[in-house]
């Protein structure tokens, strides 16, 4: 099963996540439940990488992905940041109410994004 961390500060705001495990719905390299969950956090991760560069960190090892935002982007930079990841996080629900015995997101506040 694929697990889905978000992590959220106190407004709401998703400050991180991590993705973890393989899906198990078809053999490796077939797995569509995979590699769709790849895409929409790896475009996410691309995404603010291009536009924060300094602000995000992305650790990504063999079956996981790890994404931290620093809580010093301006604010109407945050309004970017906000949009890639909600959109994110949207797209990630959607595969675990399809695939739900293969994908579990987990939302949770967090007191600070360090």
């Amino acid at each position: 099963m694929i697990h889905v961390h978000i992590e959220s500060d106190r407004e709401g705001r998703i400050v991180g996540f991590n993705i973890q495990g393989h899906a198990g719905f078809a053999p490796h390299g077939k797995d569509i439940v995979c590699a769709a969950v790849s895409a929409v956090a790896q475009t996410a991760a691309i995404g603010l990488k291009k536009y924060f560069t300094h602000l995000v960190n992305v650790k990504q090892y063999k079956g996981s992905l790890k994404l931290k935002v620093s809580g010093d982007i301006p604010r109407k930079e945050r309004m970017i940041a906000d949009a890639i990841l909600n959109t994110m996080c949207w797209g990630l629900k959607s595969l675990e109410e399809e695939y739900g015995e293969y994908v579990r997101v987990v939302n949770k506040e967090v007191r600070s994004n360090d």
